[in-house]
């Protein structure tokens, strides 16, 4: 088996430095950083967290503004933005990372769905269908005998992807994981980021420290491992 620790975090458009990714980096040490909502200028200029630059990829018009990345500590065979079908899609909200480890592939996908706003039980519509079309294709990957981690911010307090686990329900863990301000002292109240990972990945421990965060999203820690 190999250990696998991977991490998802809305930095709210925030500075690294402001919302202490660096801290969290060192703190929990993650193979892969799913990040949204994060500036990649201001990635690229963080001297404290080069070791997770090294194997990177950024798109800042991805996801909501400023944009979204995924850091690696390990080689990334590929990466690219996912782009389906338009109509659909008010803009590119996923990044997808071919992942090198222990001597297999790894998918690593990160999302960031459209939030629905102003009014979440009017304006649902745009999101829900942005999520249905990502399942349809994980679908199709799982078909080609991809093993995945899909991770990131769904904007939505109960879903599901049809054939992967819910890390956080793996391990009855399915702590909240946003609040409306980003200060440390706030408990979150809504659970909106999600790890999901292939039936064949083991789940660990899942944890979320909002206590670290001053972003209105906590970061998400889950340890995994790959048979």
């Amino acid at each position: 088996m190999a250990p696998l620790t991977v991490l998802t975090w809305n930095l709210q458009g925030r500075a690294p430095d402001h919302v202490g990714l660096a801290r969290v980096l060192a703190r929990y040490q993650p193979d892969l950083a799913f990040l949204q909502e994060a500036d990649a200028s201001a990635l690229a200029a963080d001297p404290f967290i080069a070791d997770w630059l090294a194997h990177s990829y950024t798109d800042g018009a991805a996801g909501s503004w400023p944009g979204m990345a995924i850091l690696s500590r390990l080689p990334l065979r590929h990466a690219s933005t996912l782009r389906l079908g338009p109509g659909i899609w008010d803009r590119p909200r996923i990044l997808v990372a071919s992942v090198a480890h222990a001597d297999r592939e790894l998918l690593a996908v990160c999302v960031h769905a459209k939030a629905p706003m102003p009014v979440p039980f009017l304006h649902a519509g745009p999101r829900n269908r942005q999520l249905a079309e990502l399942t349809i294709w994980l679908a199709q990957q799982r078909e080609a005998g991809q093993r995945m981690v899909v991770a990131g911010d769904f904007n939505a307090v109960s879903w599901r992807l049809d054939g992967l686990l819910d890390a956080a329900e793996a391990v009855g863990s399915a702590d909240a994981t946003w609040r409306p301000i980003g200060v440390p002292w706030l408990p979150a109240m809504l659970r909106l980021d999600r790890v999901f990972v292939s039936p064949s990945i083991g789940v660990n421990s899942l944890s979320v420290d909002c206590g670290a965060s001053r972003s209105d999203h906590c970061p998400v820690i889950a340890r995994l491992e790959l048979g």
